[in-house]
């Protein structure tokens, strides 16, 4: 469904919700420390810029993360907005803004330190991309950082096909939206079992086969909408120097480190461009790229490999996976790679022990500084490390941060909910009873089964057990009882490795 301030995007149904870690402040500036570029501060008092939020998951956790900053959301529909307004009230948040405008609309007075945007310009006009890239001249702060995630050229070209196969299938169907379009997904899959073309491109035959497991919510905005296209990285490089900014570098750490993104037998081919943004459209052909994360910026800082070093080595670290499961055998881009046991083994040890600088890890010879910097980018895009949101311990955010997670795990009408990592600022989703265990274990009480149990019945909400309504609460209690057991086993760990108890 269309109307006309949709401007041809899909608004029939709302977006699906979701936590994207690189749009986070800490996590764009490591990506533009990793490629050579001095990040703006992202501590104090910064101005940050989502366009497009949907349901403002990841503008709600930076608002939580960095309570000194302004946070401005955007999104064309009005039911995102009202959702995030909502949840922003709800949680306590009173640094964020949400508006409900077009890029064209949008005129306020800001200029923004980190902007993020996923996906959107894949989806829209030209006329629309004109209009973003417009609104980002307004916005953008001398030295600030863009990101843009998007669909890109080779890997998507095919994908084309499939995109038409369901918007002309769409027309023949019966329903709602949604319906239409799950029996249009349907057909496709029919469609492809007898199909040259799917057999001739694999690509899109695996591509059909994962969006068939996304929601149909998101295969919605993912596919019915007036435009549909694929991006080469130079046609968006030149988009954006429209607005004064130039290419940093990936935005996923993983594709900053060329020897775990890059097959070897490939380097010496892109090493031998010396144009930097003509590399990676080869690079993309080379690789069938079919999506990118990129990084702006608007007045590059470079530093001197020095420079570069000394801040990857002032940055505080956590780890990111439990200790043992961070194995040395690794799987990337690249292909199959074994780390080698020093310094790695070394540096997850110290980590497992709590968050800590590189230069708390850093020896007694230069060389050890120089391992420990090309160690901590390795665990970094691997994966089993993240930067962390201060360099020391910040007890007045972390407690601000505490109040916003006790919060979230109050709201009982919610299927899931979204808490924050004072370490790091990003997200973790838990379903409604997680969040009622963690929410006893956070308020210290006695009896957290009878606690859960009474708390959902006062709510209001009818539970089934054993296909029987539950009247009695305390009927509830043995099954929380085994909740609690998980939740201490396999979910506590991982909250605790996030700083969150």
């Amino acid at each position: 469904m269309y109307t006309e301030w949709s401007k041809g995007y899909y608004v029939g149904s709302a977006y699906t919700g979701g936590f994207y870690p690189e749009h986070t402040p800490v996590s764009m500036a490591w990506a533009a420390l990793v490629s050579g570029t001095a990040p703006p501060p992202h501590e104090g008092a910064f101005t940050y810029l989502e366009l497009g939020c949907g349901f403002g998951e990841t503008a709600l956790a930076v608002a939580a993360a960095h309570p000194k900053a302004r946070v401005v959301a955007m999104d064309m529909n009005p039911d995102h907005v009202v959702a995030v307004r909502d949840k922003a009230s709800a949680l306590g948040l009173d640094n964020v803004e949400v508006y409900d405008e077009s890029f064209a609309e949008f005129q306020h007075d800001l200029r923004a330190d980190y902007v993020a945007s996923h996906g959107v310009i894949s989806w829209v006009t030209d006329q629309v991309r004109q209009d973003f890239t417009a609104m980002l001249d307004r916005t953008t702060n001398a030295g600030g950082l863009v990101y843009i995630s998007y669909n890109a050229m080779p890997g998507r070209a095919a994908a084309r096909v499939l995109q038409r196969l369901i918007v002309d299938r769409l027309q023949h169907e019966t329903g709602t939206d949604l319906q239409r379009l799950e029996k249009a997904m349907s057909f496709a899959g029919r469609v492809a079992e007898n199909s040259y073309f799917f057999k001739n491109h694999q690509t899109v035959a695996r591509y059909l086969d994962q969006t068939k497991k996304r929601p149909v919510a998101y295969l919605a905005h993912e596919f019915i909408n007036g435009a549909w296209d694929p991006l080469w990285f130079e046609d968006v490089a030149r988009l954006l120097e429209g607005a004064r900014l130039s290419w940093v570098g990936a935005a996923d750490s993983v594709r900053s480190v060329g020897s775990l993104s890059t097959p070897r037998s490939l380097r010496p081919m892109l090493e031998a461009i010396p144009d930097r943004l003509h590399r990676q459209t080869v690079r993309d052909v080379l690789l069938d790229t079919g999506f990118r994360r990129d990084l702006f910026g608007r007045g590059r800082r470079s530093m001197p490999p020095g420079g570069q070093r000394r801040r990857v080595l002032q940055t505080r670290f956590c780890l990111a996976e439990p200790r043992d499961q961070c194995k040395l055998d690794v799987v990337v881009p690249a292909g199959e790679i074994r780390l080698h046991d020093e310094p790695y083994e070394a540096i997850l040890d110290a980590l497992a022990e709590g968050p800590r600088t590189g230069f708390s890890m850093v020896g007694p010879v230069d060389e050890d500084a120089e391992q420990i910097f090309i160690g901590m980018l390795v665990l970094v895009a691997v994966g089993y490390a993240k930067p962390c949101l201060t360099v020391v311990p910040d007890p007045e955010r972390e407690q601000s941060i505490r109040d916003v997670n006790l919060r979230a795990a109050s709201q009982i009408d919610d299927e899931a909910v979204r808490l924050v990592s004072p370490l790091t600022g990003h997200g973790r989703r838990l379903g409604r009873f997680d969040a009622l265990i963690l929410r006893g274990v956070m308020e210290g009480r006695e009896d957290i089964p009878r606690f859960a149990a009474h708390a959902l019945h006062e709510a209001g909400q009818q539970l089934i057990l054993d296909d029987m309504p539950v009247v009695d609460p305390e009927e509830l209690v043995p099954e929380f009882r085994k909740l609690e057991t998980r939740f201490h086993e396999r979910i506590r760990p991982l909250l605790e490795l996030d700083g969150m108890l």
